[in-house]
């Protein structure tokens, strides 16, 4: 009788075996993926609630804060200086009012939402007071490549006062709490335009509705506050609808509403606020796309029209106007070109046909030897002695060269004495801001007018650089005014 091996019970299957491993990996994978994104972790709700009300009031060391942060991003703004911008952040109390309004619609806390928007309008104003004074006391005032970028609001702009806000409650709901760096990205957002809005209104009450100074930027200075105000308004918006919307992802205690009507009105009415204040910064954003494209063309234009000779192109900007077509102004060393303006300007204009083009001749002076432009007033004695010497030698009967030449040194000789009489008055005028003023009066086969060059002692002022200019052209009779750099 032959005898047959059993079967062993405790044989393992193969699939169940790996099946059991996958559902062990995936159980990992889930349990790191949930350590990894929830935000319940460590979470403080009573605590953050109670932390964004005791700070949400701007008063006492609050305020002062705010005023010297102000007057700190102000500064960087005039210096055009983000170091110093960012340092003002850094101190800046303005997250907690903003927060507070995103919490008390998220809470369903009116009392509390009324309280943040008293302290958000105590703060705009003391924002607005300091940064006009500021502006209005400054030597400086020129409108900064750091100011511009504070008057054209778009949606990107947005984005950074949104991620901001997400950032800023969910740090502050932390039991751990840190809202140092996500106070920075919230005043980014809304401390420089308050900043804008009080140079434009400190501009306002110097120089009026138009400021010549911005008239190619197309901006007058109202529009310059009302653009970063509405900057300002559109950062601070997003930031308390993110609070919000963080506020009801981490189930925060809400107080029931009396009817579920109450409720999906409240909802209603901050959707549609939302999205009104958005959309116009969409429409700024298409016009910022359109002013870069334009600006990427027209380098390319250039760096393909002008080759090698790009470096006789001493500046370029386009001139926006309202019912025509926008200008190219190009100023280039004309006499040094290899070929006439006209063939350039034939060129640029086939390949930028949105852009009417102009280009302008610029004075060639070499600022570096204001001294030998300076020697040439001598050749003013070698004329006087030349026209003597023909005097003589005509026995009365002057010819056409001669009748010239003395004209030439008439004209060079009041030149010159007005020149000495206004030099003085220069010098005793501008004295605090003028080093040396020299006069050049170029040669007869010249085209080039008579220039008087500003040697500056201490940096110019834009305000001190016009009113010497009007100064200059009308005593001096000339008609180009050059400054010397520092």
């Amino acid at each position: 009788m032959s005898s047959e091996n059993p079967i062993p019970n405790n044989k393992i299957d193969p699939k169940k075996e790996v099946t059991t491993g996958l559902s062990k990996v995936w159980k990992g994978i889930s349990k790191f993926w949930t350590d990894l994104t929830s935000l319940k972790q460590g979470l403080d709700r009573e605590g953050t609630i109670i932390n964004i009300r005791n700070n949400m009031r701007m008063q006492g060391a609050n305020a002062w804060t705010l005023m010297c942060s102000i007057m700190i991003a102000s500064l960087g703004l005039d210096l055009n200086s983000p170091a110093v911008i960012i340092g003002a952040m850094l101190i800046s109390p303005l997250m907690a009012p903003i927060l507070g309004v995103g919490l008390a619609v998220g809470i369903n806390d009116y009392n509390s939402l009324r309280i943040s928007f008293k302290h958000i309008g105590v703060s705009i104003g003391i924002a607005l007071f300091t940064s006009t004074l500021y502006f209005l006391i400054t030597p400086f005032g020129d409108f900064t490549s750091e100011i511009q970028n504070r008057t054209a609001p778009t949606f990107l702009d947005a984005a950074v006062a949104l991620f901001g806000g997400i950032a800023g409650i969910i740090s502050g709901s932390q039991k751990d709490k840190s809202n140092a760096i996500p106070g920075v990205a919230i005043a980014t957002a809304l401390m420089p335009p308050l900043c804008v809005s009080g140079f434009g209104i400190a501009n306002l009450i110097k120089s009026g509705l138009v400021n010549e100074e911005f008239s190619n930027l197309q901006l007058n200075n109202l529009e310059i506050c009302l653009n970063s105000f509405y900057l300002f308004f559109l950062n601070a918006t997003l930031v308390a609808i993110a609070t919000f919307f963080i506020v009801r992802l981490l189930d925060f205690p809400i107080r029931s509403f009396n009817d579920t009507k109450d409720a999906r009105r409240t909802n209603l009415i901050l959707a549609a606020i939302s999205i009104l204040i958005i959309i116009p910064s969409f429409f700024i954003l298409k016009d910022v796309l359109k002013s870069v494209q334009e600006q990427t063309a027209v380098k390319q234009a250039i760096a393909s029209t002008f080759g090698e000779n790009q470096t006789l192109i001493d500046d370029w900007s386009i001139i926006q106007r309202e019912n025509s077509e926008d200008i190219l102004a190009i100023k280039v060393y004309a006499s040094s070109l290899p070929k006439t303006l006209s063939a350039y300007n034939k060129d640029l204009s086939e390949k930028l046909p949105f852009l009417k083009v102009a280009l302008l001749p610029t004075a060639e002076v070499n600022l570096d030897d204001i001294e030998a432009l300076n020697n040439r007033l001598k050749n003013i004695e070698k004329l006087d002695s030349l026209v003597e010497n023909l005097t003589k030698q005509s026995e009365g009967v002057k010819s056409e060269e001669i009748i010239q030449l003395e004209a030439q040194l008439s004209n060079m000789n009041q030149d010159t004495s007005l020149m000495n009489a206004v030099r003085a008055e220069i010098l005793s005028t501008f004295s605090a801001s003028v080093k040396e003023a020299y006069y050049f009066h170029p040669s007869p086969a010249s085209s080039n007018p008579p220039t008087l060059i500003i040697d500056w002692k201490v940096r110019k002022s834009t305000a001190v650089q016009k009113q010497l200019v009007a100064f200059v052209k009308t005593r001096a009779k000339v008609e180009q005014v050059i400054f010397a750099e520092e």
